[in-house]
């Protein structure tokens, strides 16, 4: 009796164990693909991108348990960078599934993923991303030089510095914050979007720059702004050959943009600084008591001589 119960509850737990991995497998959203939301005269549109750059075929149903010979396969197109896409529209159904095969050998490459509508990048996402980093005009080349004298060697320190170049007549207004453990995924999404090579690459990363770059961009209000002056921006005295930081600009109050500034520090040392020390003789001070004691000195010595005069005459006598 106390088998047959144990073996009962073995297979409740397997079956509720083999539902769960199966639940999960099939819910998966939105991991192998991402979706480009477009607006076209009033309705929404939605370019689905692989991670493959071959042509594919696709297919949808709202039943996740459709038999693959039952589905309807349409061919991949390509957008306007040559990228094979799938396509959906907002009158396809509210829970929708998505199957995806190689068209040379027809290997499946996605079965029953759903697709999550809510889960996309809005084109107008994409344009704002593409617009960062350009919006006020920078020139991150120039270079600062300072002499400055250490452990007695005139030496040339030249750093790095940011001048911008662009509207003279606008007030710009700057925060340098480094690049640590705490930020350090910031710059990881700005150097994966640019490194991206394709469309489903680049909305994966535009989707989590998006988001961190709302989480960390400043307040225009915040206290920490510094005003920049002479349309240049040094890198902190403190920094190192090599540290980073996230530079955020602000143009007139509202317009506000962002660097990734890698500072540059190297030390040319010149000619090693002569030390002179000049020597000065010691000298009395000179006062009325020192001048009588030279006349008095002057009259014993004048005495002496004429004692020795007058001495030498008695002799001769």
């Amino acid at each position: 009796m106390k088998t047959n119960k144990l073996k009962m509850i073995m297979t409740i737990f397997f079956t509720i164990f083999i539902l769960c991995i199966l639940s999960l497998t099939v819910n998966a959203t939105n991991e192998e693909i991402e979706i480009l939301e477009k607006l076209e005269e009033g309705e929404k549109k939605y370019i689905i991108y692989i991670s493959t750059d071959s042509e594919f075929e696709f297919a949808f149903s709202d039943n996740s348990a459709t038999e693959i010979d039952d589905l309807v396969f349409l061919p991949s197109v390509t957008d306007t960078n040559g990228n094979n896409v799938a396509y959906i529209d907002s009158t396809m159904s509210a829970t929708t599934y998505l199957w995806v095969k190689n068209t040379t050998n027809n290997t499946m490459l996605i079965k029953g993923l759903k697709v999550d509508l809510t889960d996309t990048v809005t084109d107008s996402i994409v344009d704002e991303i593409a617009d960062i980093t350009k919006r006020i005009k920078v020139d991150m080349t120039k270079k600062n030089k300072e002499e400055k004298e250490i452990d007695g060697v005139k030496t040339t320190i030249t750093t790095g510095k940011v001048e911008i170049t662009d509207n003279e007549n606008s007030v710009y207004k700057y925060q340098l914050i480094k690049v640590t453990d705490s930020n350090k995924d910031f710059e990881t999404l700005i150097e994966n979007m640019n490194k991206a090579t394709n469309m489903f690459e680049k909305l994966k990363a535009y989707k989590h720059f998006y988001n961190r770059y709302y989480e960390l961009v400043p307040s225009p209000r915040d206290l920490a702004w510094q005003e920049v002056k002479n349309m240049t921006i040094p890198q902190p005295e403190t920094s190192e050959n090599g540290d980073k930081y996230i530079l955020w600009l602000m143009q007139d109050g509202d317009i506000i943009d962002l660097q990734i500034l890698t500072c540059t520090r190297a030390e040319d040392g010149g000619e090693e600084i002569e030390t002179v020390i000049v020597k000065e003789t010691s000298k009395l001070p000179f006062t009325y008591d020192s001048m009588i004691l030279f006349i008095v000195l002057g009259v014993l010595i004048v005495l002496a001589i004429v004692l020795l005069i007058v001495k030498n005459r008695k002799n001769e006598k």
